[in-house]
């Protein structure tokens, strides 16, 4: 039982089963984080808070047919970057929020953390190149079948100042490839770290993507507009098609462009 402003407890890399009813009142906080995995079989919660801080964790319901094992009251939140699951029985809310990836599923397997399953593992990649605050390509960059480069959004490279929409602003940028990039089929260009402020990276030369991209979101934001990757075109084309965003369910990509038409810059809200 968790109840008063200074009841809390995190959870990091573990797994507990809780046999009995898990309380959580009066503003606690739970933060479940690296991959841990709470399952209770009974659940009431309000007025209280639970992280589930990243996408490989994951608040498991596992209850009894026909039966209520959980009740969510006023204020009740669960929030963040994993997932919440419902296996059997019955949930009620009343003014709760969750902010989270809801599975219901009575399937043994629902849980499993789809991102580990899903996620490129970049170690299968050969070359791979992990590039942080750095200058990638001096001209042309190639990225072939098999191969993957991995820019950290995390680091700073510079700054530069560029027009979106007709607003002109400096942006900080995360690396940088000085001249035209060229994702082939079978190569990946993943942009790793995003939290709610991210660092771009700057392609100072037009963008061919036959291959993919992977965008990995470690932190969620506030909800606002940030850049993550800008080319040089004329002609933005949509390439978000192409492109596969982990850590965040509800995010969403988009391309725009400079007034006039001479960049394109990869977003996501």
């Amino acid at each position: 039982t968790l109840n008063g402003t200074n009841a809390s407890t995190t959870m990091s890399a573990t797994t507990i089963t809780v046999s009995s009813t898990f309380y959580s009142y009066s503003s606690s906080t739970t933060t479940l984080s690296g991959g841990s995995t709470l399952t209770v079989t009974q659940m009431q919660m309000s007025t209280s808070t639970i992280t589930i801080s990243d996408a490989s964790s994951t608040l498991a319901i596992d209850g009894a047919d026909n039966t209520a094992v959980a009740a969510f009251g006023a204020s009740s939140s669960i929030l963040g970057l994993g997932r919440l699951g419902f296996r059997r029985g019955r949930i009620s809310m009343t003014s709760s929020t969750f902010l989270v990836a809801l599975i219901l599923s009575s399937a043994s397997s629902a849980f499993g953390h789809q991102r580990s399953l899903l996620q490129t593992d970049l170690t299968t990649t050969s070359p791979a190149v992990s590039a942080c605050g750095s200058v990638v390509s001096g001209s042309s960059l190639t990225i072939g079948s098999g191969a993957s480069l991995d820019v950290d959004t995390s680091c700073t490279y510079g700054t530069e100042t560029w027009d979106i929409f007709g607003t002109s602003s400096t942006y900080t940028t995360s690396a940088l490839a000085n001249g035209n990039v060229d994702v082939q089929s079978g190569g990946l260009l993943v942009l790793s770290s995003i939290t709610g402020s991210p660092n771009a990276f700057s392609i100072n030369g037009t963008l061919t993507l036959s291959g993919s991209m992977e965008v990995i979101v470690s932190a969620a934001g506030d909800g606002t507009t940030v850049t993550l990757m800008k080319w040089d075109s004329s002609t933005c084309t949509d390439i978000t098609g192409s492109i596969t965003v982990y850590g965040c369910s509800n995010c969403t990509l988009n391309v725009t462009y400079s007034t006039p038409a001479a960049s394109c810059y990869l977003q996501m809200t």
